[in-house]
């Protein structure tokens, strides 16, 4: 794997592969819109927002003041990196769903991702 400095990225996320024939469409759907959503508010194209392969430079995150716990978490801290100034990066993985259950509770997670999403619009960087 390339070493995150290789590429002066601020966050690696991994990149699955959404297609059908790989990932249930619900996902898909979920993920490209709000991936769509946060590259507008970015300014990054974000390819995959919420993908839990991450490498993170932690001089960047460091003294950032967090607010949430559950899946939003994926969403908020790549606003904070890019509001800090950060650069996100992509690198492929592979995608994998083996039809196990998902602990997604989509009304909750919704709601939860478009509150963070206002919040980091309308407020300025918080630290420690």
């Amino acid at each position: 794997m390339t070493k995150q400095n290789d590429y002066k990225f601020d966050l690696v996320i991994g990149k699955r592969d959404f297609s059908r024939s790989k990932m249930p469409f619900p996902r898909i759907c979920s993920n490209k819109l709000t991936s769509f959503i946060v590259s507008l508010k970015t300014r990054q194209k974000i390819a995959d927002s919420q993908c839990g392969f991450r490498l993170y430079n932690l001089d960047i995150i460091k003294d950032l003041k967090f607010r949430t716990k559950r899946y939003q978490f994926e969403t908020e801290i790549i606003m904070k990196i890019a509001k800090a100034g950060g650069r996100v990066g992509f690198v492929p993985i592979a995608t994998i769903y083996d039809g196990q259950r998902s602990y997604i509770s989509h009304f909750r997670d919704i709601r939860n991702f478009i509150e963070i999403v206002c919040y980091e619009m309308t407020h300025k960087l918080e630290k420690k």
